[in-house]
């Protein structure tokens, strides 16, 4: 009999080697995930295991020649709406039949937290809720505010991080740039208490537009109630967010054509159109204050906001946060909105620096110092800095403002 099982094994593992799978006597040896039988015993693990998990995918696979075929696997598995990996191993009997023998489920990767005094943005599953809101309120001492939620209406407070970032215009701007009233999307991410209120960053209807590039295609005009009837898609109309989309005008909406002042009877049935709109305190109403009839038009606004938001950072300096506080020695982490600035440090470089507070504002007089070191890592740039004197009001994760010396 046993002479019987290992002639049986080792024909078997001619034959797998016929199908191009490399072998080791006795031992595991690599599958493709695509494999019919490899798919076989992946369904067969997740129904044997429990019938309302889903299978997504076979990451990895290997087998194993024996009276039959162990298939080693790991799975991505849909457990109850959460994303899961599990090992299983699945013994193909010599009859064709399967038996699970092994089920594991790998340790749930922990969460990205946001942590102070750090650049972090956590994007993963279930890491970040991005609604869109109409702005109800903002505190630019406290850098705090408000925002409906136009998905149930519910309120919903938020804190924005130093190193937000707030999308205006189509281009980089601060808190001031915003109106109450104003569309816009708002990332959130949980604090210690599960409450979502860390905000990372709010990005306008512009910059979503212009960024994904895409439009407001008009369908039909109700010249009477200045309305348009608008398809939302891509600019080849190969994706199609939305369809019946109405923007609404009114008294205050400006209208651009070739980035010069326009009229509502501009617009032609056919057009691409973008938009800067605002709520109505209630559902998703989209009333327009700026509608853009070309590309022109939107991007002489974003130009004027990169202008003016190059000259803020010049005149406020580059905001980060202090690593580091040492007598002389300071190390920052300058955020990516001062880039502009940054890329202008070298070793070797007087600046002036000062350490600031919540509001981003110095809280002291500049002191003058001198770059010793600096490494960019992603968006943002670590610096080392030599004070002209200590300054006892650097602290670790506290925030600094950084110029270049005139």
């Amino acid at each position: 009999m046993k002479n019987y099982l290992w002639l049986l094994a080792a024909t078997l593992g001619l034959a797998l080697t016929g199908l191009g799978w490399a072998q080791v006597p006795g031992g595991f040896a690599a599958a493709p995930p695509t494999d019919a039988q490899v798919q076989a015993a992946a369904k067969f693990a997740v129904l044997a295991r429990d019938p309302q998990l889903k299978l997504l995918g076979v990451d990895q696979a290997q087998r194993q020649v024996v009276a039959g075929m162990n298939f080693r696997l790991k799975l991505k598995v849909e457990d109850h709406g959460t994303n899961r990996i599990a090992d299983a191993v699945v013994w193909r009997k010599l009859d064709g039949k399967h038996e699970l023998t092994s089920w594991q489920w790998q340790p749930a990767k922990p969460k990205a937290k946001i942590i102070l005094g750090q650049v972090i943005v956590p994007t993963g599953t279930g890491e970040m809720r991005r609604p869109w809101g109409e702005l109800i309120s903002l505190d630019l001492k406290t850098r705090t505010g408000k925002f409906r939620n136009e998905g149930d209406d519910t309120v919903m407070s938020f804190t924005v991080m130093p190193y937000a970032e707030l999308l205006h215009h189509a281009a980089s701007g601060d808190l001031q740039d915003f109106r109450v009233g104003e569309r816009a999307i708002f990332r959130l991410h949980e604090n210690d208490k599960g409450e979502w209120v860390w905000l990372t960053y709010i990005q306008d209807e512009m910059n979503m537009l212009n960024g994904h590039k895409e439009y407001f295609y008009v369908d039909k005009i109700d010249a009477a109630k200045r309305a348009l009837d608008c398809t939302w898609a891509s600019f080849d109309k190969s994706f199609i967010r939305q369809t019946n989309v109405l923007i609404e005008t009114d008294g205050e909406t400006r209208f651009w054509k070739t980035g010069a002042p326009a009229k509502f009877s501009d617009i032609k049935p056919g057009d691409k159109l973008r938009t800067k709109t605002h709520g109505a305190g209630a559902g998703k109403r989209r009333i327009a204050w700026e509608v853009f009839l070309d590309d022109e038009s939107l991007l002489k606004f974003q130009a004027e906001q990169k202008a003016v938001h190059a000259a803020r950072i010049v005149k406020e300096g580059a905001p980060g946060y202090v690593d580091e506080s040492n007598g002389t020695e300071l190390r920052l982490t300058l955020f990516n909105e001062g880039a502009d600035i940054a890329k202008q440090l070298k070793a070797g470089k007087p600046i002036r620096v000062a350490p600031a507070g919540v509001d981003r504002k110095p809280t002291t007089a500049p002191l003058m110092a001198t770059v010793t070191a600096t490494t960019t890592k992603g968006r943002e740039t670590k610096v080392t800095l030599t004070l002209s004197a200590a300054e006892a009001k650097f602290h670790p994760a506290g925030l600094a403002r950084l110029w270049l010396a005139e």
